[in-house]
């Protein structure tokens, strides 16, 4: 995984682009993260692991927290000068 975010890091870093779509890629990117992990969810809850689906429960949780809070800084405010 942190093998494939270096390469977009890396392969991001060849374009010259503004810190604010770098970090809105980040957030999309982060985003389907979390919808992986969604799945991943349902399918142990759905075969009754019900420990470890629940742990992975709460980190969905947290991440979605801060894939939203993203979401809203850098796609929704527009009075930012960056």
């Amino acid at each position: 995984m942190f093998t494939f975010l270096d390469m977009i890091n890396g392969s991001l870093g060849y374009f010259n682009m503004s810190v604010k779509v770098k970090n809105r890629i980040y957030t999309i990117i982060a985003a389907l993260g979390d919808l992986y992990l969604v799945y991943v969810t349902f399918m142990l809850l759905k075969n009754h692991a019900w420990l470890r689906g629940s742990l992975y429960l709460l980190a969905i949780i947290a991440i979605s927290y801060y894939v939203y809070l993203n979401a809203i800084y850098y796609f929704f405010r527009s009075d930012l000068k960056v």
